[in-house]
């Protein structure tokens, strides 16, 4: 599996990235909460009855971890 993370403030072109990519065959995930286990989401699309060979995701660079209450 290929996972692209692209990273980036806004209007700085993540989405027009992330629509290219969609056209050479990426399935593309916008907006990912970088809160969000990265691991949680490649073993998402392991498990699915036809796996994912590549995959992009759209991570605002502003975005920060939760920490632990």
């Amino acid at each position: 599996m290929k996972l692209l993370i692209v990273s980036a403030l806004s209007g700085a072109g993540k989405s027009t990235a992330l629509d290219t990519l969609e056209d050479c065959g990426y399935y593309c995930i916008d907006i990912y909460p970088s809160p969000y286990s990265k691991t949680s989401l490649v073993m998402s699309c392991w498990r699915m009855k036809k796996p994912m060979k590549k995959t992009a995701i759209g991570i605002d660079a502003r975005n920060k971890k939760r920490q632990s209450e």
